[in-house]
């Protein structure tokens, strides 16, 4: 497709020069994992983690072939702490779950130690992990710091489940989004993006800029 816009030159100028973000793992984690008992069932949390960073590897070399040399991975952030896993947590008050929560500090771990195997052996290659995971525990411990008000819930709703179509032109929404850091139960909202956005683009990724 872009062959047929561009040209195979400027194709391959732009691949080459573009920046790839790569950001996964969350419904990896969230639905396939702890929500769904098949994964779980057959493998540890650290054998999960280990069969994701291999497609991630396989998945980063594919693109590199293709011409990609400078990517952006985005490292998994406190997926225990959306408001989906605190409602389901009711037992515990509507506490942050704590075993999905190492699991991304896990995977994201392993995920640096990819990265710093990927940058040796792939010529040419700069390929950077954008570790959000502190940020966004921050975020929940101390909301008032980043200017929210409510980071237990979202602004979609109840706050405490909806997601995806359950937020539709039906779903009554919060007037202050503005001081919610989730828009639903599991995506953050527009300004916590923002935030997010502004931290990577300051930190790992301003080796790009």
């Amino acid at each position: 497709m872009l062959k047929e816009h561009q040209g195979e030159v400027k194709a391959k100028r732009t691949i080459r020069e573009a920046l790839h973000v790569i950001c996964l793992g969350s419904n990896d984690f969230i639905e396939n994992y702890f929500l769904l008992p098949i994964r779980s069932s057959q493998l540890t949390v650290s054998e999960y983690v280990n069969f994701l960073i291999s497609i991630v590897n396989n998945f980063v070399r594919e693109i590199y072939e293709l011409g990609a040399r400078k990517i952006g991975i985005i490292g998994l952030g406190p997926i225990g702490c959306i408001p989906v896993e605190r409602t389901i947590n009711f037992a515990a008050f509507g506490k942050c779950r704590e075993e999905m929560n190492d699991a991304a500090r896990e995977f994201n771990v392993k995920l640096q130690q990819l990265v710093a195997t990927l940058n040796t052996e792939l010529c040419g290659l700069r390929i950077v992990l954008g570790d959000i995971f502190d940020l966004g525990l921050d975020i929940i411990s101390n909301p008032s710091a980043y200017g929210f008000k409510n980071v237990a819930r979202g602004c979609c709703g109840t706050g405490l489940f909806e997601v995806s179509i359950l937020c539709n032109s039906l779903s009554p929404t919060c007037c202050n989004a503005e001081e919610y850091s989730f828009w639903d139960a599991v995506h953050p909202s527009q300004r916590a993006y923002h935030i997010v956005a502004d931290y990577l683009l300051e930190t790992a990724f301003s080796v790009f800029l």
